[in-house]
């Protein structure tokens, strides 16, 4: 039952691309990890891939269909990104967040605070600072997959981007 309700929770209903049914074995586990990891924070808290996940952080088709497994390894391990920053709000205190754009006198921020990115709207005037990211890590750099588990995790990346049923071996991430 609690599956059932984060697959209404996400929108993940029987009209939503990349169905766990239309899904190869792998690509199913893959996709599980990236929805529900058991590991800390799903990938899926800040990142979506066509319409599953929270577009806080970059959409993945791109890098899913143009890197090799071991560069898609290194960018899931990563520590920092560059779309990071903290920011220094009045009345809010400091915060790592990604920008989302702006709405008139507003920016939107993703804070990256809790488990899952939360869309902020600040008014421009109430930020005090903007600066590089030093605290914030990429939640899966403490996840310690395995290679199994990162296979299948590419695997459904490439699967959502481009379609491929290949499976993605654990010796294709050395």
């Amino acid at each position: 039952m609690l599956r059932l309700a984060v697959v209404v929770a996400l929108g993940l209903g029987a009209a939503a691309p990349a169905r766990a049914q239309d899904l190869p074995a792998q690509a199913q586990r893959g996709r599980e990890l990236f929805l529900n990891s058991p590991k800390g924070v799903a990938c899926a808290a800040c990142h979506q891939i066509k319409d599953i996940g929270t577009p806080a952080g970059p959409d993945l088709r791109t890098l899913a269909s143009a890197a090799v497994p071991k560069g898609l390894v290194t960018a899931i391990q990563m520590t920092m990104t560059e779309y990071v920053r903290e920011y220094k709000v009045k009345g809010v205190g400091s915060f790592p967040a990604m920008k989302a754009g702006e709405e008139g006198d507003l920016v939107l921020l993703y804070d990256l605070t809790g488990n899952k990115a939360e869309l902020k709207k600040v008014a421009k005037s109430a930020i005090d600072e903007v600066k590089p990211n030093t605290k914030w890590k990429h939640p899966p750099t403490s996840a310690s997959y395995n290679n199994q588990e990162l296979a299948d995790l590419i695997g459904f990346l490439r699967f959502a981007a481009t379609g491929s049923r290949t499976e993605v071996k654990p010796d294709d991430l050395k």
